[in-house]
């Protein structure tokens, strides 16, 4: 976040919303897969909620573009997108303590943010428990392993073409 400006974080979290609320969906319509906690992981309403805090309107939030992502396949090519969407977890808290040293205002505006802390490592050990176990029992390292290659590709598509036009 360069700057630390007001309207970078909102671009930020429009480009994050974008990528992350079509992978919930499809992941919530994935059968069969047991992911502890998902309502807990479950983080694109917390973007909303920060996106309102910083004065966008509720119509501009329900208008904001999505990512198209598919239905996955199966449980075994949602892990690997959901390794994705965990992987940043892990630094959450870190850019908050930056962002709010650089604009202590967005303070009510850090619900994403806050939304793995104190939990975001057991989590993060959690899944990776997750897609051992089911890369060993299903033989499906190698798949899992592409569908995160294809969600990286994707992620990086989506803030290449999207993350500059918020800005």
């Amino acid at each position: 976040m360069a700057g630390g400006t007001r309207e970078t974080y909102k671009s930020q979290l429009t480009c994050t919303y974008g990528f992350e609320a079509p992978i919930e969906s499809a992941l919530a319509y994935t059968p069969n897969l047991l992911v502890p906690d998902r309502r807990e992981r479950t983080r694109s309403g917390l973007i909303a909620q920060d996106l309102l805090a910083l004065g966008v309107p509720p119509a501009a939030v329900t208008a904001l573009p999505q990512c198209d992502v598919q239905q996955f396949k199966d449980p075994v090519e949602a892990l690997g997108w959901k390794y994705v969407v965990e992987r940043p977890t892990q630094l959450h808290s870190a850019i908050k303590r930056n962002l709010l040293g650089r604009m202590s205002e967005a303070a009510n505006a850090c619900s994403y943010l806050s939304a793995c802390e104190g939990v975001a490592a057991a989590r993060w050990r959690q899944l990776g428990m997750l897609l051992d176990e089911v890369a060993n029992k299903h033989n499906a390292g190698d798949k899992i392993v592409e569908a995160a290659r294809t969600a990286f590709a994707c992620m990086a598509a989506w803030y290449a073409n999207h993350y500059g036009e918020t800005r």
